[in-house]
């Protein structure tokens, strides 16, 4: 009877491991929440650097998944009225989340194609994206991609042209006074399935299940 309740016990544990609560929210935000006002067709971007004025990390703080990525615009093509639809097409944005192999070296690890593109406001597309701490972000246009026109000399900015598939690695050449429009939050992922801890995953305590955790009956009956 004791050896039996002793089992019980410990599966009851178990249970609550797989079941109990998640913590506080450790989600943050990285990246440059500027708003462009330039574009270059053909182009790569990615901020390396910012001024002390720009109350996000530029890197990311904590690995884990990018649950949504934002992009802000100014661009006054939507003032051309009708072809405001085209230019959405046009601007659509890719996301790439790049990890730095020297000053001027940065390796693609993933990525994610944003939808139609506002180009007078902000724009929040979805994704799920791996990140690893001190990751960069990366801007790439279709055909054209967005980026700001800062002046500030803290604010320090790589581009180069040319395909970058995932798993590539390119060169950037670095300027001064430009940013990249994006931001992204990124979700812990404690369970290694891919799936964001706070809003993607109902159960983050098992990477076996994305809904809601099964519940554990237990019994100490002999």
């Amino acid at each position: 009877m004791k050896k039996r309740l002793s089992v019980a016990l410990a599966l009851t544990a178990v249970a609550s491991a797989i079941v109990g609560t998640t913590s506080a929210s450790a989600a943050t935000e990285f990246g440059s929440g500027c708003t462009a006002n330039k574009s270059q067709d053909g182009a790569v971007w990615v901020s390396t650097g910012h001024s002390t004025a720009s109350p996000l990390p530029v890197t990311a703080p904590i690995s884990g998944v990018i649950t949504e990525w934002h992009v802000n615009s100014d661009q006054e093509a939507t003032a051309e009225g009708n072809l405001a639809g085209e230019f959405s097409r046009i601007f659509q944005q890719r996301l790439l989340v790049l990890r730095s192999e020297g000053t001027e070296s940065f390796k693609v690890v993933a990525e994610a194609s944003g939808g139609p593109l506002n180009l007078k406001g902000s724009n929040t597309y979805l994704s799920r994206l791996p990140v690893g701490q001190g990751d960069y972000l990366g801007l790439a246009g279709n055909p054209y991609a967005l980026y700001c026109e800062t002046k500030s000399e803290a604010d320090t900015f790589g581009s180069t042209v040319g395909g970058t598939p995932v798993g590539s690695t390119f060169k950037v050449k670095l300027a001064k006074g430009l940013q990249v429009p994006v931001t992204a939050r990124v979700e812990p992922d404690v369970d290694g399935d891919g799936y964001g801890d706070e809003t993607q995953d109902q159960c983050p305590q098992s990477s076996a299940y994305q809904t809601a955790c099964p519940t554990v009956l237990v019994s100490s009956l002999s």
